[in-house]
C-alpha cells in the first residue's frame, strides 16, 4: 500500500488527538465571537483564536508543548478544509529552487488558498532535511502586519516553522524583525531565548519562497484552482467545513520550461546581425509595470517567471534579419 503522503500524516496525526476541535474552530470561524478583533478573510483562523480553543480543549499542557499545539493544530486545521498539494515539474522547480529571490515579499499577499502543501520532495532547509512545506497567511493579534508561514515537514515528525512579515522591505529585514518577534514573545512569557535564526543566505528558504510566489503570481483565478470552502449549516444548527475526501493535487509547469533540447538545435547565421552572441537566456523573474496613467489606470507592478529563451538564434529553414550595410 501507497503510504499517504506526509502532509495528510501531519492532519491525521492532530486529528487524532481532538477530533471535536475542528468541529470549534468552524464554528468559531463563522461566528466570529468570544471577542476575536476582524481578521483578513485571507486567513482560516488567527493564532489568537486557536489560542482560546487550545487553551480550553488541553488545560495543564506545558507552555513549550502548548506553543507546538498551536502551530501544528492552526496548521493543519487550515490545511484541512481544502487540502491543496501543489507538485512542480522537477525542471520547473529546480530553476525556481536555484534563482535568487526577487524581492517581492507583498506579492506572497496573494495566496490563493488558506493554506497550500508544497510536496517539494528531499531539500535542507537551516540545516534540517525537509520533504516539503505548508505555507499560509497569519496576523498578529492588532491586525496591523500580515505574515507569510512557513511550516516545513521532514521525518520522523519534523516540523520546522517560520514566520516571516510581509512588508515593503527586503527579505533579510523580514528575517530580522521575525528573529526580533520570536524572541520578545519568548521573553514576554518568561522564556529562554531557544528560537533558531534563519540566516539570511539559506537557499532552501529562498527557494520555497520562490515556488510559493509562482503559485501567487501565476493563479489568475483562484476559484477555478484553488476554492475557499464555505461552512454549511447542519441539522442540529451548527457550521461546519466538509474537507474533501482526498486531497487535491495541482500539477505545476508540466509546458511550463523550455525544452533545453529545442534550445541547443537553434543554428546561427554569422554576420547576420550584430548585438550579443547565440546563448540561452536562463530562466529569470521579471518585473513588469500593469496600467495606463494616459488612460488614468492605477500602476502595479507585477512578477512572471520567465523560461529559458534562446537569444541571437534560429531555426534551420528559417529567415533571419539582414545586417545592415
Amino acid at each position: 500500500m501507497t503510504p499517504a503522503p506526509l502532509c495528510t500524516q501531519f492532519l491525521n496525526n492532530f486529528s487524532s488527538r481532538n477530533r471535536e476541535l475542528w468541529k470549534k474552530a468552524d464554528e468559531l470561524r463563522h461566528l466570529r465571537k468570544n471577542g476575536l478583533k476582524a481578521w483578513d478573510p485571507r486567513i482560516f483562523l488567527p493564532l489568537d483564536a486557536w489560542i482560546l480553543l487550545l487553551e480550553k480543549a488541553c488545560p495543564g499542557v506545558g507552555r513549550e508543548h502548548f506553543d507546538r499545539l498551536v502551530v501544528g493544530f492552526s496548521t493543519a486545521g487550515a490545511w484541512r478544509p481544502a487540502q491543496d498539494i501543489v507538485r512542480f515539474d522537477r525542471g520547473l522547480q529546480s530553476s525556481l529552487m536555484a534563482a535568487p529571490w526577487p524581492g517581492a515579499l507583498p506579492m506572497l499577499e496573494k495566496l490563493p488558498a488558506w493554506c497550500i502543501y508544497f510536496d517539494t520532495g528531499p531539500m535542507w532547509v537551516n540545516g534540517h532535511a525537509v520533504n516539503g512545506f505548508f505555507a499560509s497567511l497569519e496576523q498578529n493579534n492588532t491586525r496591523d502586519t500580515l505574515f507569510l508561514r512557513l511550516l516545513f515537514l521532514g521525518h520522523p515528525y519534523l516540523s520546522v516553522p517560520f514566520l516571516i512579515p510581509l512588508g515593503d522591505y527586503s527579505l533579510e529585514t523580514a528575517l530580522l524583525l521575525s528573529n526580533d518577534l520570536i524572541r520578545r514573545n519568548l521573553a514576554a512569557r518568561g522564556q529562554t531565548d531557544s528560537a533558531e535564526s534563519m540566516p539570511f543566505s539559506d537557499a532552501g528558504l529562498c527557494g520555497a519562497l520562490n515556488l510559493v510566489l509562482h503559485v501567487c503570481v501565476s493563479v489568475r483565478d483562484e476559484n477555478e484552482y484553488f476554492a475557499r470552502r464555505q461552512p454549511v449549516k447542519t441539522r442540529h444548527g451548527g457550521w461546519r467545513i466538509f474537507p474533501p475526501a482526498t486531497p487535491r493535487i495541482h500539477q505545476i509547469g508540466e509546458k511550463a520550461e523550455a525544452n533545453p533540447e529545442h534550445c541547443r538545435a537553434a543554428t546561427v547565421i554569422k554576420g547576420v546581425r550584430s548585438g550579443p552572441g547565440p546563448h540561452i537566456r536562463r530562466a529569470h523573474w521579471h518585473g513588469y509595470w500593469k496600467g495606463s496613467i494616459k488612460k488614468g489606470e492605477q500602476r502595479r507592478f507585477e512578477m512572471r517567471w520567465l523560461a529559458p529563451v534562446p537569444v541571437a538564434q534560429h531555426r534551420p529553414g528559417g529567415t533571419a534579419k539582414k545586417a545592415d550595410p
